[in-house]
């Protein structure tokens, strides 16, 4: 039996009740899937973001981590076909992207290490992806504590 601390007291933990999840690291599980809802993608790159390298996805023939983003658009009827498909630029400043059930605005990335405005660098009619290989491994990847420990920055 092992105990936790809650609200200054220390309390005795009921293992029928507990649960378990792993660490993640940010290279591998870190890969989005854009058909996944508006809000879970922001709340999933917001979990990546600072002080970790940012969740990714492939542009071209980069990867690039989202930074600053925002739900704009919810429940909208885009074929599920554009998820991660660039359908604007807004003010020259955020690029509007189709997710699971609407559109997202993203406004910063990190391109080989470099911070940049997302307007410099994505185009319109372009997509934003990942393999299925990418998130395949995401789900089922279970880091190291000596992973963990050396490699993540």
């Amino acid at each position: 039996s092992s105990k936790y601390v809650y609200r200054g007291q220390e309390e005795q933990q009921n293992q029928d009740d507990a649960i378990y999840f792993s660490r993640l690291y940010t290279p591998i599980n870190g890969a989005i899937d854009w058909s996944w809802t508006c809000e879970a993608i922001e709340r999933f790159i917001r979990a990546f973001g600072k002080p970790y390298e940012g969740a990714w996805c492939h542009y071209q023939d980069h990867v690039i981590h989202l930074l600053d983003v925002d739900v704009t658009k919810k429940n909208s009827n885009y074929h599920p076909f554009t998820s991660g498909r660039i359908i604007n630029i807004k003010n020259n400043k955020r690029v509007c992207i189709v997710a699971g059930d609407g559109v997202i605005e993203v406004s910063k990335i990190r391109v080989d290490d470099n911070i940049i405005d997302a307007c410099s660098h994505l185009s319109v009619g372009d997509s934003l992806y990942n393999k299925i290989s990418d998130t395949s491994i995401s789900r089922r990847f279970r880091p190291t504590t000596r992973l963990m420990n050396t490699d993540q920055k």
